[in-house]
């Protein structure tokens, strides 16, 4: 049983138009950045079974994201990402974005995995999207000055643009 306040929402009701002046977060990894003029947003696009997961301070200013992909160590990488966020995890606002489940039982880690064991950190907040619309594949931006997340447009393919930062990208798990 969660103890979080946890709520269900659903990003799809209001997608935007990719953002190219973000810091792009690659699959297997998570990058922690502050809101600037420059560089405002941080996104993640090719959610298929991976999840995504996003952790804000109440009121925006920064905040983290992650591209969980396969693993044989959910805890371990959950453990990662929330060491990785530069702030205190009992204030933050934890979201986590699903695109599908695998049959690859054991390989990619579950939404309500993933959700119980941030709970067990006591943050502010919890809310789970669980793709009510059914996208086969999704991405999602966080605007770090507010703290809002939405879907990102583009279920045909993302721009993967040399303007898009990817210096703060670090991995989840060492290779």
């Amino acid at each position: 049983m969660l103890m979080t306040t946890n709520k269900v929402i659903d990003l799809s009701g209001n997608k935007v138009a990719e953002p190219y002046n973000a810091h792009r977060v690659e699959s297997g990894k998570y990058a922690m950045a502050e809101a600037s003029q420059d560089f405002p947003y941080l996104l993640t696009y090719g959610l298929v079974v991976c999840k995504g997961i996003v952790i804000t301070p109440e009121g925006g200013g920064k905040g983290l994201m992650a591209h969980l992909s396969r693993s044989d160590d959910f805890s371990g990488d959950l453990d990662t990402i929330a060491s990785g966020y530069d702030g205190d995890i009992g204030g933050a606002n934890i979201t986590i974005v699903e695109t599908g489940t695998s049959k690859e039982t054991g390989m990619w880690p579950g939404t309500d995995y993933i959700a119980k064991h941030f709970d067990g950190l006591k943050p502010n907040s919890i809310s789970v999207d669980r793709n009510e619309k059914n996208s086969w594949v999704r991405g999602i931006v966080l605007e770090l000055e507010t703290g809002v997340i939405r879907e990102i447009e583009g279920e045909d393919g993302w721009s993967f643009s040399p303007e898009q930062r990817i210096d703060q990208n670090q991995r989840i798990r060492a290779i």
